[in-house]
């Protein structure tokens, strides 16, 4: 039997099929089947085949597009309006921290911060509500020091599901239906495969990846590697099962579980021996579905958890680690009718659909490390005399674990070394969040087209919480080699004093106390939307959305308008205005009122007797942040398109304009009642702007005369953009201004909106090619990334003191153009079993970000293997 195909230019596939005259006597022409590009199109673009901001991504291009990792996130990297490289990092290496991370990747959306999306999995939130980011923006890396006031590990979302469960993925990055809220980015909704779409299966999905599978890059200014750290060793193991489908007519059950394990080693430092740690991770998701369909409506409960850990030990210690452990739980209850007997024919009303859901959900981020005190011993003091090194203090109780560097590694302009040898631990730390909500969501044909409405009430209570007092004995004095040393060169400690020998003492200490701050924020919200065919060459879709939160205590309208005319079955022009609001402010209510560090100091006398008594120095208090009378953040938005047709091949070429305006965002000032530097207000004074221009092309390519080969699809996009922030996040810094120096005028981080190519890269073009072969066994896809050289800033690493104040010395920069390359294979085997290869970076660029002499290394070319199953 045969099959021709042919492509039209109205974009209609015919087919017609021949029986083979040695097996009939008579050709037989059955019925055309025709196929309208337009149903592939909104396979890709939702229900319309307009310029709508919407793109959606089945089962097989989130595998695509991930690369193999599989994380749902790294398949959203590449498409218009999504950003998530920074050029300008000039201590870009590889890290361990970044080799054992398996949470998704961040995103900023149409010029919003990482943490201003709207994650929604299965129609319930799925983000963190208390807040993700610190005053520092610091991570956990191999450094070794971190930060006591911060948190590690928050994250936007809450449960992390692997691309393997996933049936779809849709974007939206403009011009966003009201029924979703409490966003300055955009929107991802996730969908799992449904239990009662399938026959009852078993399915499962291995993936690996290691450090043979990756090709490294010396990524120094210079090409060197001066510190001889070692390349980047790990392993990593995904695996994903699923059991369960329609048990029979009436009830379906669906269970998943699925592990994300990697292992990895790290170099500590020279002076803690250069010897190697072991550190590891777990990512566990999982999930219990169950549909009972009955003649009152379909009834569903769901669980899914997350269980997330992963180990940092210091670089810098002898013996510290951390535990940064994430962990969610969420259970809803659905109730879904479709009510075909409710018709009224004045208004047109009919097919009326009515989902309802409860739901409560727990998350929690921890830290938890190995001791609640921690010490910076002295090991060695050394001074220059004469242009020669002499030790002036040297410890005998430390000689078992640590180790003063050699005499030759010392700076030649250096005229004392001091060796601290560190130990102890960084105490315990939580923040979590508890909602527990209820929705209504009911939709159908109305006058000329449809509509949706609902309403939403939730309640939701964060907790931040030091769960013992921190104490790290910052600074010690030593018996010798210092001005302050006593005469007799030993000390005299007293009674039980476990941190003074007659070699050393602590004087001074810092003590972060331990607090527990919860806070509650109730919020509802509600919308009604209609999308209308005016004409048949008009449609409107118009909404309005309600948000109220009693923190603020504001009543936010949300109007949403998108109008699209279509003169012409080839052509169609879109315009858009909408407006967005934040998400609940409880990040701010839980940071007011955390202890800072408290610092302590005592002496000795000239005979060497230690104090035993503490004395504090100024009291820093508590951090406060005093929000009260603010209007919440929104943007405005502009959106201008024209979609064609195209009459060569019937794809579909799209052009949108994208403006937005962000007003009223959130900005720091001082305390009008204190000059103290830890008292701060939130303001109003914040602003943003977000222009971008994309241009898209689709394609269901006509394969007619290609023997074995069923589908070839073309998708492609070119995306210039560009924005300005007035203001940094309210929390990105520790409390002391950062200022940057550049060509010779002073600029605070917050006042600085050059182009730096952190998160707006100008602009970025991705082109998408897969096929299916030998009856949808094989299939192929081809990905490329081309990022366009820019002019932009950086910083240069050297600081200067200005005016009175320490700089951050930023300057010009030609950033080079970037085209990376990934290809992908997968092959059925047999109707259970298939395998794929997955190679990213093809041609083994390495872009423009520059490493550190600590983690030289960056990543280039790499490839991924998985296998697949179905019993």
């Amino acid at each position: 039997m045969a099959m021709r195909a042919t492509l039209l230019a109205s974009a209609v596939y015919t087919s017609s099929i021949t029986v083979n005259p040695a097996q009939a006597q008579e050709t037989t022409e059955l019925p055309a089947i025709s196929v309208r590009i337009a149903d592939f199109l909104a396979s890709l673009f939702g229900d319309k085949t307009t310029i709508d901001g919407q793109r959606n991504l089945g089962t097989e291009e989130i595998g695509t597009r991930s690369g193999g990792s599989g994380d749902p996130n790294d398949a959203l990297r590449n498409l218009p309006n999504v950003q998530y490289q920074d050029d300008t990092d000039n201590d870009a290496g590889i890290n361990d921290q970044d080799l054992l991370d398996t949470r998704p990747r961040l995103l900023s959306i149409s010029g919003g911060k990482t943490y201003e999306n709207n994650f929604v999995l299965d129609g319930i939130s799925n983000n963190n509500l208390t807040g993700t980011v610190e005053r520092s923006a610091t991570e956990l890396s191999d450094d070794g020091f971190p930060n006591a006031d911060k948190l590690y590990g928050l994250h936007p979302e809450a449960n992390y599901v692997p691309a393997s469960f996933l049936s779809s993925v849709e974007v939206h990055d403009s011009n966003v239906s009201a029924r979703y809220g409490n966003f300055l980015g955009g929107v991802v909704v996730q969908k799992l495969q449904k239990a009662d779409e399938q026959d009852f299966a078993v399915k499962f999905d291995v993936r690996h990846h290691a450090d043979w599978m990756v090709n490294y890059h010396l990524g120094t200014d210079d090409g060197t590697n001066p510190l001889d750290r070692a390349k980047p060793s790990f392993s990593r193991t995904d695996t994903a099962v699923s059991v369960g489908g329609r048990v029979n007519d009436v009830l379906s059950v669906m269970g998943r579980f699925s592990r994300k394990q990697a292992e990895t080693t790290i170099q500590k430092s020279y002076e803690m021996g250069s010897t190697f740690a072991d550190e590891d991770s777990t990512n566990d998701f999982y999930n219990l579905d169950a549909v009972l369909d009955t003649d009152i409506g379909r009834f569903s409960s769901s669980l899914k958890a997350t269980r997330s850990s992963r180990l940092w030990v210091s670089s810098e210690y002898q013996d510290m680690h951390i535990d940064v452990e994430n962990e969610a739980t969420t259970l809803k209850f659905d109730w879904d009718r479709q009510f075909d007997g409710v018709v009224v024919d004045a208004i047109g009303l009919a097919d009326l659909h009515v989902n309802t859901a409860a739901y409560s959900d727990m998350s929690k981020t921890g830290n938890y490390s190995n001791a609640d005190t921690s010490y910076a011993w002295v090991g060695m003091r050394r001074k220059k005399v004469g242009g020669v090194w002499e030790t002036t203090f040297d410890a005998t109780t430390t000689d078992s674990y640590c180790r003063a560097q050699p005499v030759e590694a010392l700076s030649d302009l250096a005229i004392s070394s001091n060796t601290i040898c560190y130990t102890g631990g960084w105490g315990s730390f939580e923040q979590s969040q508890t909602t527990n909500g209820m929705r209504a969501d009911v939709d159908g044909k109305i006058f000329m087209g449809t509509f949706t409405a609902g309403a939403q009430f939730e309640s939701v209570k964060g907790r931040r919480h030091r769960l013992k007092d921190l104490t790290y004995y910052t600074s010690f004095r030593t018996a010798t080699g210092e001005t302050a040393s006593p005469a007799g060169g030993a000390f005299t400690c007293p009674d039980g004093d476990e941190t003074c020998t007659s070699e050393q003492y602590a004087r001074i200490k810092s003590v972060w106390e331990t607090f527990d701050v919860e806070r509650t924020v109730n919020q509802a919200n509600a919308y009604l939307e209609l999308d209308q065919d005016v004409t048949d060459w008009l449609n409107v879709r118009a909404g309005l959305r309600a948000d109220y939160e009693d923190y603020f205590d504001n009543l936010n309208l949300s109007p949403r308008l998108t109008a699209t005319v279509k003169p012409f079955d080839w052509l169609s022009v879109n315009a858009g205005f909408n407006r967005y609001y934040s998400a609940s402010t409880l990040a701010y209510a839980l940071r007011d009122a955390q202890p800072r560090g408290q610092t302590y100091t005592r002496g000795h006398d000239a005979a060497g007797n230690v104090e035993a008594e503490w004395t504090e120095r100024a009291d820093t208090g508590v951090y406060s942040y005093e929000a009260s009378g603010l209007n919440t953040p929104y943007k405005d938005e502009t959106v201008l398109g024209i979609a064609v047709q195209e009459p060569l091949m019937g794809g579909l070429v799209r052009l949108r304009l994208l403006d937005r305006q962000g007003h009223d965002e959130f900005a720091r000032a001082g305390c009008e009642a204190t000059t103290s530097s830890t008292c701060y207000r939130l303001t109003n004074d914040g602003a943003s702007t977000y222009r971008s221009a994309t241009l898209d092309y689709v394609n269901n390519l006509d394969v007619g005369h290609i023997p074995r080969l069923d589908r070839l699809t073309f998708i492609g996009s070119a995306t210039w953009s560009e924005q300005s922030r007035s203001t940094d996040s309210y929390f990105d810094t520790d409390g002391e201004l950062e200022y940057i120096l550049y060509k010779g005028e002073s600029y605070t981080q917050e006042s600085f909106t050059a182009v730096t190519g952190n998160l707006d890269i100008p602009v970025r073009m991705n082109a998408l090619l897969t096929a299916d072969w030998f009856d949808g066994r094989f299939t192929t896809a081809a990905e490329a990334a081309l990022n366009l050289g820019y002019y932009g800033v950086y910083d240069t690493g050297v600081n200067e003191m200005f005016n009175g104040y320490r700089h951050d010395v930023y300057d010009d920069k030609k950033f080079g153009a970037v085209l990376t390359f990934n290809v992908s294979a997968s092959y059925q085997m047999t109707d259970n079993f298939g395998f794929s290869l997955m190679v990213n970076n093809l041609f083994d660029e390495t872009g423009n970000a520059v490493a550190g002499n600590s983690k030289p290394w960056v990543e280039g070319r790499s490839f991924r293997i998985s296998a697949n199953g179905r019993f």
